[in-house]
């Protein structure tokens, strides 16, 4: 069997705290739906392992309660498994002694041994759903011929594409293809088109700076597609760790597996997918200014984009938590066009709206004053008790073209021409409203 972190099978093997005065243990560790976790048992009330759980009230005279150290080390018959970003939660002990409690990781570095410190890290890989379908890179190159019909596949090698640098990140997509057999099944063979978002930086960085960088691409397709996206990080690298020789190639870093226990919801997506924002459009300077923009707007963008994911909410969910949104957007357009911040801070919502239409009226598929009006009314009667209420597919459609307008801002801010987008936006499945039967 190797090295692997599988839902629903528990590995049990030997826990490593590197603290040279806690005893050995053997642990279980288990992988289920967003978690990774060990269970921790312990014989005695002052054990070192009883102290990351229990309060110091429970324990015997002059212990101390410490928490689970943030990096633990599992190791079992098929390797190693590191595991970041640790914390004690939740337990179960006898009055007098024995007890069990359960260690949660938020990364599990497999085939790490500890040596390197991954808490912080040189280099992450993530997938990026849509990504490669959006760049339009493929590493296959297909044939038919007649009148047999046969299909024949060539693999292409594709360089990287190279997105330069943002403060001390270095981003890249690399595109590779891949092959394997099946051997449950052996008439089955597998081919993979991959894209890999890479990231490296010269220093360790946290996780979350080099996420929140391929984080920017996934959002840049939400707004593009007004899909779901998702993020799912795959490989992570430590310099110290040193390099690994392929032959015929050059050396690269040693990149290690990876499992996240959170893990964004994967996607399904069409092939007919249309996009508001294409990467002919943009190219590799505008993938900088889009990653520039969001940062100088994510007041604005955040709550607008989270809104895509929210699923099972009612629309004045939607609308509540996406109108703030379009708040912080024209107070920010306030700001930069020169209005004094007191001004700016307090301006009605519909004239906060004016300052938007500004930008892209003339793109929208539908009226903008409407829309203001419509949406002003909807917001209202879902903030204020003493403000009518609308009907739920009236603020529904309110959510809609709200979020409608913001995407045609970003891509107005990001140079595509106005006629582009007003055709691409009368061509977009959110230009639809809903309709109320019955």
């Amino acid at each position: 069997m190797p090295n692997k972190l599988e839902v629903g099978v528990p590995r049990i093997g030997r826990l490593v705290d590197f603290n040279e005065s806690t005893p050995q243990l053997t642990v279980v560790l288990t992988r289920v739906e967003d978690d990774i976790t060990l269970t921790i048992p312990w014989d005695e009330r002052d054990s070192p392992y009883a102290r990351w759980f229990v309060g110091s009230d429970l324990l015997s005279a002059g212990e101390a309660s410490t928490g689970a150290p943030t990096q633990l080390l599992f190791s079992d018959v098929h390797g190693h498994v590191l595991l970041i970003g640790c914390y004690a939660r939740g337990y179960h002990a006898n009055a007098f002694g024995p007890g069990q409690g359960t260690v949660h990781a938020r990364y599990a570095i497999l085939q790490a041994d500890g040596k390197a410190s991954y808490e912080s890290i040189h280099g992450l890989q993530s997938s990026v759903t849509g990504l490669r379908r959006w760049l339009g890179v493929t590493s296959w190159h297909g044939t038919i011929t007649r009148p047999d019909t046969r299909i024949i596949l060539e693999s292409v090698n594709q360089d990287p594409i190279d997105f330069g640098n943002f403060g001390d990140t270095h981003l890249m997509a690399v595109p590779s293809a891949g092959w394997s057999q099946n051997f449950a099944k052996e008439a089955e063979q597998e081919i993979t088109d991959v894209l890999r978002l890479k990231t490296i930086t010269a220093e360790p960085q946290a996780w979350e700076a080099h996420l929140d960088v391929h984080r920017a691409m996934r959002d840049l397709l939400v707004i593009s597609s007004w899909q779901q996206q998702a993020v799912h990080p795959v490989l992570a690298m430590r310099t110290d760790e040193g390099q690994l020789v392929r032959d015929g190639k050059e050396p690269d870093y040693l990149w290690r597996n990876l499992v996240s226990a959170r893990q964004e919801p994967s996607v399904e997506l069409t092939a007919t997918t249309p996009h508001l924002i294409r990467y002919s459009d943009l190219g590799i300077d505008g993938i900088a200014r889009f990653i520039q923009l969001r940062t100088d707007y994510q007041r604005a963008l955040k709550p607008i984009l989270s809104s895509n994911a929210l699923r099972d909410v009612t629309p004045e969910t939607l609308l509540a938590h996406t109108i703030p949104g379009l708040e912080a957007l024209a107070y920010l357009l306030d700001l930069k066009g020169g209005m004094e911040e007191p001004k700016a801070a307090y301006r009605p919502l519909r004239q906060r709206f004016d300052r938007i239409l500004a930008d892209v009226q003339s793109c929208l598929p539908f009226s903008g004053e409407t829309w203001k009006n419509n949406t002003v009314d909807a917001y209202n009667g879902v903030k204020h008790a003493n403000k009518p209420t609308l009907d739920e597919v009236d603020i529904l459609n309110a959510w809609r073209e709200s979020v409608l307008v913001v995407r045609a801002w970003v891509a107005v801010e990001l140079g595509i021409e106005k006629l582009a987008v007003r055709s691409r936006l009368e061509e977009d499945p959110q230009r639809h409203g809903w309709v109320k039967i019955g």
